[in-house]
């Protein structure tokens, strides 16, 4: 991995910033999409000092939003970012669900505890991130389909996606570009060609939640039929579990009224790792 030359970066940053012209680019928004345009184009960099750069403006862009509450909402409802918890156990990297009335936004935290069972938390991990978002579009329905496209690849190879890859400029570029992970030897035919619907690079060919619960049934159904001790029926049974968490979640939380709730009226807080 190549050396990140953080003056550079740094430099590169300051320059986006005096760059901006306030009158064009007249809210938050327009001047982050600017900044990230600056930072691009700036043939100093590395890829890799690009990607430094990017995530720097994003953390800046984030705050900014929650601080002076302007900008446009990131929000993922079917994977349940946003939940009342209880206690945050750095060591163990979980949180304790609860019906407290404190808020908290997850970021790269994984096993949280639900009522349901472990879910993996996916917002600011890039190998769950779906093509569009990487490409700068916003989050939407679709978006969390194509996350669990990759949740489902986790559980039936058993790792994480990418995990021979570097997560930087690269693999986003060629995630964007169209590369998923390779599917496994012996998986489902049916899971396959849903995860492939899910994972599709249009997002308005992928399946609905409904669609997915449908098929998942179904898949379980014809897998115990089959084989019911199988290794096969195990992995639908595991997916089943997560499928929980995410209708739950989505019976929960309503979209618009949320992004009030939680941009406007709750306090935040983020655990430190």
């Amino acid at each position: 991995m190549s050396t990140i030359r953080k003056e550079l970066v740094w430099a590169a940053i300051q320059k986006a910033y005096v760059l901006t012209d306030y009158n064009i680019h007249d809210d938050i928004d327009k001047r982050h999409k600017f900044r990230k345009r600056a930072i691009l184009a700036d043939k100093s960099l590395t890829k890799n000092e690009k990607l430094e750069g990017i995530k720097k403006l994003n953390k800046d862009y984030d705050s900014s939003k929650i601080r002076y509450n302007e900008g446009k909402r990131r929000f993922c409802e079917q994977i349940g970012l946003v939940e009342r918890y209880k206690r945050w156990n750095s060591e163990k990297q979980q949180l304790k669900i609860s019906k407290t009335t404190r808020k908290v936004i997850l970021k790269k935290l994984e096993n949280v505890e639900g009522a349901v069972g472990l879910m993996r938390s996916v917002y600011g991990n890039l190998p769950y991130i779906a093509r569009e978002v990487i490409a700068g579009k916003e989050y939407t329905f679709a978006t969390d389909i194509y996350s669990i496209a990759m949740i489902m690849w986790e559980i039936s190879s058993g790792r994480p996606p990418f995990t021979n890859c570097e997560h930087n400029y690269s693999l986003a570029m060629d995630i964007v570009n169209g590369m998923r992970p390779k599917i496994i030897s012996g998986t489902p035919l049916k899971y396959k060609r849903l995860m492939e619907q899910c994972w599709d690079a249009d997002p308005a060919k992928r399946p609905s939640i409904r669609t997915i619960g449908n098929m998942i049934k179904e898949i379980n159904r014809l897998c115990y039929r089959n084989v019911p001790n199988d290794d096969s029926n195990n992995i639908i049974k595991k997916l089943l579990k997560i499928f929980r968490v995410f209708k739950k979640t989505k019976k929960n939380n309503n979209l618009n009224k949320s992004n009030d709730e939680i941009y406007n009226n709750q306090e935040f807080e983020i655990p430190d790792n």
